[in-house]
């Protein structure tokens, strides 16, 4: 055997290695994958080959006659976990909810190969410390929605200061339209009805019927012909509804803080999880690309020899496709 680990940089270039990498590369789902298969390092140890070809040859096997994993929510999620492992700021629902994403995958991914380990075993090798974050997932799918919302049930207080929110609401509904109505059979109103103006509720009234009304004029025509009333009605109610969104506010920041807590606990797995997966979509990058160019494993010889029978280079036949 040679102690030769790496080829020449002529035989690279010769090769054009640096644009078939370039099309390998179009088959990773994440741009971190890319960089890999991009900047990837070349050797020439037979155990090194040896250990890149089965992995991509159980790779293709899976997705050939198994099954596929969904890289693109690994994707999705990179950015969100970016957040969580270097800032101290809570995440949002929704960054929470790109990161369920990869603990799916995760947990997709190694039950697996617990079922396939015989079938598998480089694949399983390489993901030996990958966890499944089961508890974590749990959390996010208790607390998080599908639109990354919080669910109603994520804390009781929660659900409770919603209902109140939503009752309020229907209760300034209620009451405005009411007003309205008794408005309108005096005779006061302009032609347009309920309208909002910086964020108030205000009925069009005549000028000269403003003392026939109560309520706090918030605008005017330019004319000066109609006043924009706020019914003082709706001045309590609302009062009630943005101490409640005040309120809302403070608890999903307080849920979201004790997710985004919990979480970082987990830093390390989560990051190791994350570098795993990224290795695996640069694999699975090189067996779908062997699939499309119809490439076939070498054989690797102990001494250095090189046999090319009926070979092509696959830039070649891509031309050639084109």
């Amino acid at each position: 055997s040679s102690t030769q680990q790496a080829p020449d940089q002529n035989t690279i270039e010769v090769l054009e290695m640096a644009r078939l990498l370039i099309w390998v590369a179009e088959f990773a789902a994440t741009n971190e994958a890319t960089d890999l298969i991009v900047n990837t390092s070349y050797s020439l140890s037979a155990r090194d080959l040896k250990t890149e070809f089965n992995l991509v040859a159980e790779m293709r096997d899976i997705n050939d006659h198994r099954r596929g994993f969904h890289f693109s929510q690994l994707s999705e999620s990179i950015n969100a976990i970016r957040k969580l492992l270097n800032s101290p700021d809570w995440l949002s629902g929704h960054e929470l909810h790109e990161i369920s994403a990869m603990f799916h995958l995760s947990s997709d991914v190694c039950s697996f190969l617990d079922e396939e380990e015989a079938n598998f075993p480089s694949i399983h090798f390489l993901c030996d410390t990958l966890d499944s974050l089961s508890e974590e997932q749990e959390l996010l799918k208790a607390k998080i929605a599908e639109d990354g919302e919080l669910r109603d049930t994520a804390s009781p207080e929660l659900g409770r200061l919603r209902k109140s929110l939503l009752s309020a609401e229907r209760r300034l509904r209620k009451e405005l339209d009411k007003v309205e109505s008794d408005w309108r059979k005096k005779g006061v109103l302009g032609d347009t009805g309920l309208s909002w103006r910086d964020g108030r509720p205000v009925l069009p009234v005549n000028s000269g019927a403003r003392g026939r009304v109560t309520g706090l004029v918030v605008d005017q025509s330019q004319s000066g012909q109609t006043l924009f009333i706020e019914p003082i009605a709706s001045l309590e109610i609302r009062g009630n509804i943005n101490k409640c969104r005040i309120d809302l506010h403070q608890e999903e920041v307080r849920i979201l803080k004790m997710i985004s807590e919990r979480l970082r606990n987990k830093s390390k797995a989560i990051a190791d999880n994350q570098e795993i997966l990224i290795n695996i979509d640069r694999i699975c990058a090189k067996a779908l690309w062997s699939r499309e160019a119809n490439a076939r494993r070498p054989l690797i010889s102990d001494n250095m020899q090189l046999i090319i029978k009926n070979g092509r280079h696959p830039l070649l036949e891509r031309n050639t496709k084109v």
